[in-house]
């Protein structure tokens, strides 16, 4: 399975980091279409699938890209027409669909049964096993609490407070409105990114103590912020969600095995 959790590795990172602008309000206002994403992705699935794939059937991540294509054009053309409800269920099915259509090919094919590691033609005992069948499974698994977790909690807000146009900015207390530092760092996002990281690492070592002081340390930013209902209620949703996507990827990885 070492070809599918490589395929799902790339197909996870293209989608946090050349996303869709309909993904919802906030993401379109910024408008990031980075086209030159899309050319070296065909790249992408070429390489492993060369390292790990007997010659004869390297031509397998021809149509694992062209199912890429096809699942990106539907996800654009629906987040574009569908409310916040169907946006987020589309999302989900994006990811889904993909693993199963990904998974089929490589069973027709028999590439299935690949386990790895890569073909390494200098024998680096650690490039051996970073991409052992085990640790790519957990690598997928970090980078879906982590990155795809980010895409999930924006547009489960966007489902719960769907009454309210452009939320993001309304909720924000008098005087401590966006800046623009705030909206081209996207701080937000990446203090979520950090957050989930931290706690699924905790997770996996058993360290559940010190999860705490994650939290803590994340409201220190907000403190002043935290005296409008309205922010406050928003920011522990989300802290929540956002603690709640950590845990579910970190005991599921710490049960695998």
């Amino acid at each position: 399975m070492s070809l599918l959790w490589l395929f799902l590795i790339l197909f996870v990172v293209v989608d946090f980091f050349f996303p869709i602008p309909a993904l919802s309000e906030q993401e379109t206002k910024r408008n990031r279409k980075p086209r030159w994403g899309w050319f070296l992705l065909p790249l992408g699935y070429a390489l492993p699938t060369a390292l790990l794939a007997p010659l004869e059937k390297i031509w397998i991540f021809l149509p694992i890209y062209a199912i890429h294509v096809c699942a990106l054009v539907v996800k654009v053309k629906g987040m574009k027409r569908a409310q916040s409800y169907g946006r987020l269920i589309l999302y989900l099915l994006y990811h889904l669909l993909f693993g199963i259509a990904a998974y089929n090919l490589l069973v027709i094919t028999g590439l299935d049964r690949i386990t790895g590691p890569f073909v390494c033609p200098f024998g680096n005992p650690i490039f051996s096993i970073l991409t052992e069948e085990r640790n790519l499974f957990g690598v997928l698994v970090f980078l879906y609490a982590c990155f795809t977790g980010a895409q999930l909690m924006r547009l489960f807000l966007d489902v719960l407070y769907r009454k309210v146009s452009d939320y993001g900015e309304k909720l924000y207390p008098e005087g401590e409105k966006r800046t623009e530092i705030t909206n081209t760092v996207m701080t937000g996002t990446m203090i979520g990114i950090l957050e989930r990281a931290l706690i699924f690492l905790f997770v996996i070592s058993n360290n559940l103590s010190a999860i705490p002081f994650i939290l803590a340390a994340k409201s220190l930013a907000r403190f002043k912020q935290l005296n409008d209902r309205d922010f406050a209620e928003y920011y522990l949703i989300g802290t929540l969600f956002s603690v709640l996507i950590a845990l579910c990827g970190g005991f599921i990885l710490r049960f695998s095995f």
